[in-house]
């Protein structure tokens, strides 16, 4: 294998715009036409943006991570469930804990997030209000909206394809606009609203350590998505199989890229929010912050336009993540995530078109739908769960990268000076330690009685646990070892009996020959 960079301008344009547009299509979902709960949390438009930027930075390091990491997996191998099982190599099929946190909370809860919220929004423009409470239409509708996804994903491999970059074009497209729109906004009367922005109520104790922690998670999840090419990684048709430069300019470019493009979209987006909004931005209101942006610009029509595109936005995150979601546990099984469930979706598995994964996804994903929507808000309950749980993971991660920089692969790494791509590991500890804080921060309060908050976090601790406890036991390796320690004991036990009656044997034969001698 080689990384020789013989690949032709056209070549290389047109894999990084392919793995560019999956990348920016689940990155802009929901989040950044939800910005409201970060603006009531920190109660200061400008410590929201700061906070946007703060987590372009962090999500930036972590596309860094990931890219190596990627690289270092080629050619075959796929997602944080590789990079884990590389760095710990003597524990057989550790990455399973992460599939088991990715296959039943991670995606499926990003998902339902997503899907409920496009219905929602749906909803809205024949409506014209939101239902806060449980809302049977809403739960029908983000069904359908998983099952058209899916039926298009099982038709046909292109089809996904082009409606992925579609969706990515249509997205940057509208953050484009809405940019441009606050940039003239603010070169007029508007730009009074920026007056006082960084004037908050919030304090720096523990209350204002779980608003920011909190807020930080949200923010992330808005983010979130930055790492979807390393997923693509055995989609990706080589010119050279040999050659492993043109998945690793894949990988490293549409990633670096896509986290550039949504940074600057983001800060642009909600710098136009803050013009047009000014401090209105951080009252709770029942109707969100892009609507009443869109209200403000076109009276009557501009909160449906605003509706249309956030539900257009959430459709194509969650298409991306259906397309990963299927792969996903393709990979798993072929690991044998679960033997028995394994060999099934094994039997007859077709590469381009993963039906039997695409409608187990669909199945769990129904079933998660109907159980969280009994929560008067479906998208802050399963987009809170996923995230916390994927900050776990990219932790994981994280740390994994350091171990393979550090011990495994430190000779590899000096006789291959080839290699694309490689970051020092202080930054790796960086990225880890700032993480780790938020994860900890996340676990205070954000105001005095909120207990609720925690849900969603106490159930990423849960199931992390659970995938531990899952590993352990489903993994041949440790049920051989757990076999061969009990072996080991019955053998001792067995000895120790036969020891002990040997003695006794040799006691009672004694005995009778001391009788045997008194006897005339």
């Amino acid at each position: 294998m080689t990384y020789e960079n013989n690949i032709t301008n056209f070549q290389k344009t047109l894999g990084i715009f392919y793995g560019l547009g999956y990348n920016i299509n689940r990155i802009i979902g929901a989040g950044i036409f939800n910005p409201d709960r970060i603006f009531t949390l920190v109660q200061s438009p400008g410590i929201a943006l700061v906070l946007y930027a703060f987590c372009g930075i962090i999500s930036l390091l972590g596309g860094l991570i990931y890219i190596e990491l990627g690289i270092r997996s080629l050619p075959a191998g796929l997602g944080e469930q590789k990079y884990i099982t590389d760095a710990y190599p003597n524990e057989t099929n550790l990455g399973h804990v992460f599939s088991y946190v990715v296959i039943f909370i991670i995606l499926p809860g990003a998902m339902v997030a997503n899907s409920y919220n496009c219905a929602q929004y749906i909803l809205f423009v024949f409506r014209g209000y939101f239902n806060n409470d449980y809302d049977v239409i809403a739960v029908i509708i983000s069904v359908l909206i998983l099952l058209v996804i899916t039926s298009y994903h099982l038709a046909s491999k292109k089809l996904p394809d082009i409606i992925n970059q579609t969706l990515a074009f249509v997205k940057i497209t509208s953050l484009i606009i809405i940019s441009v729109i606050g940039l003239v906004r603010l070169a007029g009367t508007d730009s009074d609203n920026w007056i006082n922005i960084f004037k908050t109520s919030s304090n720096f104790d523990a209350y204002g350590l779980g608003t920011y922690g909190n807020g930080l998670i949200q923010i992330l999840y808005a983010y979130e998505g930055w790492n979807s090419a390393n997923y693509l990684i055995e989609e990706i048709i080589m010119p050279d199989p040999n050659n492993l430069a043109y998945p690793s300019l894949i990988l490293k470019y549409s990633s670096l890229i896509s986290i550039a493009i949504s940074f600057l979209l983001y800060f642009f987006t909600n710098a136009a929010f803050i013009t047009v909004l000014g401090n209105g931005l951080t009252q709770n209101e029942d109707i969100p912050i892009a609507l009443r942006f869109g209200k403000k610009l076109l009276p009557g029509t501009g909160e449906n336009i605003m509706s249309i595109i956030v539900a257009i936005s959430s459709f194509g995150s969650v298409s991306v993540m259906v397309f990963l979601f299927a792969r996903i546990i393709k990979y798993a099984a072929e690991t044998k995530f679960i033997p028995k469930i394994s060999n099934y979706l094994n039997r007859f598995s077709n590469r381009n078109i993963l039906a039997k994964q695409l409608w187990a996804q669909f199945g769990y994903c129904l079933i998660l739908t109907l159980l969280f929507s009994i929560k008067t808000n479906c998208f802050i309950f399963s987009s809170d769960t996923s995230q916390y749980l994927a900050m776990l993971s990219h932790a994981a991660c994280a740390w994994c990268l350091y171990i393979l920089k550090r011990t495994l692969l430190d000779e590899m790494d000096k006789a291959d000076n080839n290699k694309p791509f490689s970051i020092p590991k202080y930054i790796i500890l960086i990225y880890f330690s700032m993480i780790i804080l938020i994860i900890i921060t996340s676990l205070f309060p954000p105001k005095y009685g909120d207990i609720e908050y925690l849900i969603p976090y106490i159930i990423s601790w849960i199931a992390t646990i659970l995938g531990f406890i899952f590993w352990y036991y489903l993994n041949p390796k440790n049920r051989n070892e757990k076999s061969a320690n009990e072996n080991e004991e019955t053998k001792d036990q067995v000895c120790e009996l036969n020891i002990s009656h040997n003695d006794e044997i040799k006691q009672n034969s004694a005995e009778i020959y001391e009788l045997t001698l008194k006897t005339p």
